[in-house]
């Protein structure tokens, strides 16, 4: 399903951010007004998909000053829309219009770390998207946000190749910094292998 990307104004978190609560985990999505705040700074950019009329997904950016790359922050595609082409149209807009931009980087949940069959059937499905959307896993960095053990993917966009890990930790962590407050910086953990 082909759709159209437009910018999300400011004043629009508030109606997008139910959808977010209802697409992730607490651990996973800051508060409301942190959002606002983000948005207001510039670190973090946010579009709407739009398809055959209606709001189709959303995703947000983070974004920091002199950085090439930028981390695909928050990402999901109506659940009525799942399964049936949306989500992959979705970010193949969204690589179109940040072509400019060194690449992308996603936080992606570890499969082998979930609680039950049925969640890492879900990672397995969301890391098998990334992957046939041009996504390569970061090798060599041991990563976690607020406790949770992610895999760091990256799609090359401008850069042609991918990051290191060192420079992917050291892209990632100038990326979270210019959100976080300075207390807020030991919940971001990285390791080089």
């Amino acid at each position: 399903m082909m759709g159209t990307l437009r910018k999300l104004c400011p004043g629009e978190i508030a109606a997008v951010y139910p959808r977010i609560r209802r697409d992730f985990p607490p651990i996973e999505r800051p508060p409301l007004r942190s959002m606002k705040r983000y948005l207001a700074k510039g670190s973090l950019e946010g579009c709407i998909y739009e398809a055959e009329g209606a709001d189709a997904g959303y995703a947000f950016f983070l974004t920091a000053p002199g950085q090439g790359s930028q981390m695909l922050f928050l990402y999901a595609v109506e659940p009525q829309l799942r399964g049936h082409g949306v989500g992959g149209a979705f970010l193949e807009a969204l690589s179109a219009e940040r072509a400019d931009c060194d690449g992308l980087y996603a936080e992606v949940e570890i499969a082998e770390l979930a609680k039950t069959p049925q969640e890492r059937l879900r990672r397995e499905k969301r890391i098998a998207f990334y992957e046939k959307h041009g996504f390569c896993r970061i090798h060599g960095l041991d990563y976690a946000i607020y406790g949770l053990k992610m895999h760091i993917f990256y799609r090359p966009l401008a850069r042609k190749a991918l990051p290191d890990a060192p420079t992917a930790a050291q892209e990632l962590r100038a990326l979270y910094d210019a959100i976080f407050y300075r207390w807020e910086r030991n919940m971001l953990r990285m390791r080089t292998k």
